[in-house]
């Protein structure tokens, strides 16, 4: 049998995950954009939060554009249920 056959499939010496502990790992700080060689929380330069991009509560910034669409169709969409209800209550006695 050769070495190839007898090498297990999970030995982290083969592979994508040899190459993988070799890189070394680094993350830019978005606030002061210090780069980080360690992994923290939080950046110890200035304290911004680095996980908050990935923590669920993160929310990409609207154009203001979607903004004015998101506030015209709310406005028509109230002027319409009021208008309706003008309308029924008209026809009653």
């Amino acid at each position: 049998m050769s070495d190839r056959q007898q090498e297990a499939p999970d030995d982290p010496s083969s592979g994508e995950q040899f190459r993988d502990a070799l890189r070394p790992f680094s993350v830019e700080c978005p606030e002061c954009k210090r780069t980080l060689t360690e992994y923290a929380p939080t950046c110890p330069n200035c304290g911004a939060n680095l996980l908050a991009g990935y923590s669920g509560t993160y929310r990409p910034p609207r154009s203001p554009m979607a903004k004015v669409i998101a506030w015209t169709l709310l406005v028509v969409f109230v002027g319409s249920i009021l208008a309706a209800l003008g309308l029924v209550l008209r026809g009653r006695p």
